[in-house]
């Protein structure tokens, strides 16, 4: 389980423009999250309407920074590291 700081449930992310999609695999719930993301909802939102649990929103969250498909914009990228965010 990811830890998570109080507050990351408010975090927002958006998409990274001019990603290249050549080869990459996404499971379900993270194609679930990134038709979510407007860069204005939060994680909480996201995770409602993509029909996620926490849990599940936490892991495609981490997958989507790491392959740079996605990034913070309420919380740098550094900060969201840092703060065990992205840590299992």
């Amino acid at each position: 389980m990811i830890a998570s700081p109080s507050g990351w449930r408010v975090a927002v992310f958006r998409r990274c423009s001019g990603t290249d999609f050549g080869q990459m695999v996404l499971d379900l719930n993270m194609v679930k999250v990134l038709r979510q993301l407007d860069g204005h909802k939060n994680l909480a939102s996201v995770a409602f309407a993509a029909g996620l649990t926490m849990s599940e929103l936490q892991n495609a969250i981490k997958s989507l920074v790491d392959l740079e498909l996605i990034e913070p914009i309420s919380l740098d990228r550094e900060t969201w590291r840092s703060e065990g965010v992205a840590h299992r």
